[in-house]
């Protein structure tokens, strides 16, 4: 199958961010599933929550830590690479914001929910580049636009000096884990949700 021609963009800017918001969003939740439905107790829930830290510069997942697939000018997909060190300081944030995003009354029993399901997520050391989001616009998927959006996510990585990959999938997830493990990715460990049947394989990749 021919690999489509694909460039990218960094959405570094107000404006960027603006032109592109509607299409990450289509993709962005997908690629937390079924993991964000369960711990925000519904799709709607987690998708009013992505949407918000989307515009916070503090999140994980702010639209100026998203690069964009483009076909020609057209928006494919997109990913968010970014350093363990700066993964840890983005998770506090999101935490706070996620108990803030908790009616008072849920509090002790949503907390608790999330301190134990993100503690079985690995670590990710400083020097790594993780793949923390990846995902594929859905009018788009079947088409091998994949491949090129990985590709772009190693190089981007290399560019910045890391050496060091790492991304979490779900184990049911065969089509993510085979596109991975072509790219040289190879499973670390396998970790599971508390009280859920969810189980994540961490795949690294050392060039």
């Amino acid at each position: 199958m021919t690999v489509p021609m694909m460039k990218t963009v960094n959405l570094d800017t107000d404006e960027l961010q603006g032109k592109y918001a509607e299409s990450v969003a289509s993709w962005l939740l997908d690629a937390e599933e079924p993991f964000s439905s369960w711990l925000h107790e519904g799709r709607e829930n987690a998708q009013t929550f992505v949407n918000k830290l989307m515009n916070q510069r503090a999140s994980l997942r702010w639209l100026g830590r998203v690069t964009v697939g483009l076909q020609e000018s057209t928006p494919i997909g997109g990913f968010i690479g970014i350093s363990g060190k700066q993964m840890q300081l983005c998770a506090t944030s999101d935490a706070l914001a996620f108990i803030r995003a908790v009616p008072r009354e849920q509090h002790a029993e949503r907390s608790n929910r999330f301190r134990d399901a993100y503690a079985t997520f690995p670590s990710v050391p400083s020097a790594t580049y993780l793949l923390s989001h990846f995902g594929i616009t859905p009018s788009v998927r079947g088409k091998g636009l994949s491949t090129p959006l990985l590709k772009a996510f190693l190089l981007r990585g290399a560019q910045l000096g890391f050496t060091m990959f790492q991304l979490n999938v779900a184990c049911e997830n065969e089509p993510a884990i085979r596109l991975y493990s072509s790219h040289g990715f190879k499973v670390d460990h396998t970790f599971s949700i508390p009280k859920t049947s969810m189980q994540f394989h961490c795949m690294r990749l050392a060039c």
